[in-house]
């Protein structure tokens, strides 16, 4: 329990809770959207359900770049959009047909194992070998399966490419909300206080610092 507490004291600090509406994370998952990077449960996924929401990078009418994160029911929580630089290795997805949930079927109908995955993400590289928005999901074996987002094909390629500042960033704050969520209960249950906006809204702020400040 210990360790709990010290967990969510790190996330906890300095930190001020903000809101935004459900038409906005709606809205910006299909105007301007350059890169969605998934939050997932700790021991893995192997299903949808193990997706526990979304941190998104989009640019606005006025070209500004932005992040947030927003969870998947049944959990709750949303950030309030951050300005950040654009990506300049990736071009803007104006709609895709594979749904996130389809992707992770079409990867264990090619698989030949029962890997779980460890990271997910929609983005579409600005590189002429990517003609379409691609899924890309590493397996926690450090496998890399990439599925494109328009077409459904699949393939398999080594990790052997860096990852983009901005993707690092996206995966941090990904990975500290699920943070959030697996203390919730614990923490809510010992009678301590508790805030879910706050401990994620201090993800954005400390992967904003680590990664493109």
């Amino acid at each position: 329990m210990e360790q709990v507490f010290e967990r969510a004291l790190l996330v906890l600090i300095a930190v001020l809770a903000f809101s935004v509406p459900s038409s906005f994370a709606e809205s910006s998952d299909s105007n301007g959207l350059f890169l969605k990077v998934a939050s997932i449960n700790e021991s893995g996924g192997s299903t949808a359900k193990d997706v526990l929401g979304w941190v998104y990078i989009y640019q606005d009418e006025n070209e500004s770049c932005h992040t947030y994160y927003a969870a998947l029911p049944p959990y709750t929580g949303m950030t309030e959009p951050i300005e950040i630089p654009c990506p300049l290795s990736l071009q803007i997805i104006d709609n895709y047909t594979i749904e996130f949930s389809e992707a992770i079927d079409i990867m264990y109908e090619n698989m030949n194992n029962s890997d779980k995955f460890a990271e997910m993400s929609l983005s579409w590289p600005l590189t002429p070998e990517s003609p379409e928005p691609l899924w890309i999901i590493k397996t926690s074996t450090g496998r890399e399966i990439s599925i494109g987002a328009d077409s459904g094909e699949y393939f398999e390629q080594d990790i052997t490419r860096g990852l983009w500042a901005d993707t690092k960033y996206a995966a941090c704050f990904a990975g500290c909300a699920a943070g959030c969520l697996s203390v919730q209960d614990e923490i809510e249950e010992s009678g301590a206080s508790f805030s879910m906006d706050e401990c994620i809204t201090e993800c954005g702020n400390s992967c904003y610092e680590d990664y493109l400040q």
